[in-house]
């Protein structure tokens, strides 16, 4: 017995947006699935892909929709043989800084000879070498950066891969960053923005502070800000940068923004940071 079917037929079309048959419809009631909103060859496209995601690379899917009297359904069957396993893992050989720093972390590598052929795991592979290269300065290189090549013909149902990037990877990606200034806006608002800018900053250590109101005294950022000037970009920094700000409590937005300077051959980062205090602000300045 479909009760949610019948109580949907029950109650018709409602008349009236609410209401008793509206709430009997919409509530207790449920839709019919029709056969003809049926994609059989698109489940069957998603059902191999799946299986070829998990490492069966030979799995063949089929489907058929099956109908008697009012009611149908749709049957599936998957030919999967045996799934792959991972034989050789081989990272990038071109003596460069980043392949170097690539091949240092193979130790880290989540893929292993033996385990079986796993999209999701490659995928965290290369959010893991990602994140190598972000602590080491390649503030613009991206996951989908890495290729990871498969060749599946070696026999005995085993793969090679090859770590590999990708040749339009953009030149921003493949050098790392050094902080160039470190600019800290710890009242701003949106609507001051560029007044702010063309105020008289307060320098303190490796900092330029635009706090024309002295709202804050300049040593509580050498606390909160983890950054140097000269040194490497790294996302650890950053991180914990933007967790202390936060957890001061005082500010209501936080913004780091890291930008390039505008000539091509540089490879120096403009930190600011922009800190728009809550509605009353405890003064820091003593």
């Amino acid at each position: 017995m479909r009760y949610k079917l019948s109580f949907y037929a029950l109650a018709g079309e409602p008349k009236k947006p609410k209401g008793l048959r509206n709430w009997i419809r919409t509530k207790l009631g449920e839709p019919p699935v029709l056969m003809s909103d049926l994609r059989l060859q698109n489940n069957i496209n998603v059902l191999q892909s799946h299986l070829i995601s998990k490492g069966y690379l030979q799995a063949a899917v089929t489907g058929e929709a099956v109908v008697k009297g009012r009611t149908g359904h749709a049957e599936y069957k998957a030919i999967t043989h045996d799934r792959y396993t991972l034989n050789e893992i081989k990272f990038p050989r071109e003596p460069t800084a980043l392949n170097n720093i690539i091949r240092r972390g193979a130790d880290q590598s989540l893929l292993k000879p033996g385990i079986f052929y796993d999209i999701d795991v490659f995928t965290s592979e290369r959010e893991r070498i990602d994140n190598d290269l972000k602590e080491r300065g390649y503030f613009f290189f991206n996951p989908d950066f890495l290729l990871l090549q498969v060749d599946s013909t070696i026999g005995g149902n085993k793969a090679n891969i090859y770590v590999k990037i990708k040749d339009l990877t953009p030149i921003e990606g493949l050098k790392p960053y050094r902080i160039n200034e470190i600019n800290i806006y710890p009242n701003y608002n949106i609507r001051r923005d560029s007044a702010l800018r063309l105020s008289k900053p307060v320098r303190y250590k490796d900092f330029k502070i635009y706090d024309p109101q002295n709202t804050y005294k300049p040593q509580i950022f050498d606390r909160l800000v983890f950054f140097q000037q000269d040194e490497l970009y790294n996302r650890a920094d950053h991180s914990l940068s933007l967790n202390r700000l936060v957890n001061l409590g005082t500010f209501r937005f936080v913004k780091a923004e890291f930008r390039p300077l505008d000539t091509l051959e540089s490879d120096l980062l403009d930190a600011n940071f922009y800190l728009t205090p809550q509605k009353s602000v405890r003064c820091l300045c003593r």
